[in-house]
């Protein structure tokens, strides 16, 4: 789980993932308004479910969001994993 700005939305989103993979899956409502402008930045990792994308040996994970001049939105993925120096 990726957290930043005690935002507690991060955590709802995570379980609701496990929930939808585990059978039955129920359409997510999208949301009307997000304050985009604060939820960009810098968030870390400081908790993760297993999943097939992202090994154990991964750490030090952050994912870094940026809205651009156009309105669109970046993200950049990094972790270092157990072979990084």
């Amino acid at each position: 789980m990726i957290v930043a700005g005690g935002w507690p939305g991060v955590g709802l989103v995570m379980g609701l993932g496990l929930v939808a993979g585990c059978g039955v899956f129920t359409p997510l409502e999208v949301a009307e308004d997000v304050d985009i402008e604060r939820y960009a930045g810098k968030w870390y990792e400081v908790a993760r479910y297993p999943n097939s994308f992202q090994s154990d040996a991964c750490q030090y994970t952050t994912a870094e969001y940026a809205v651009l001049d156009d309105g669109t939105v970046t993200v950049d993925n990094r972790l270092r994993g157990s072979g990084d120096g």
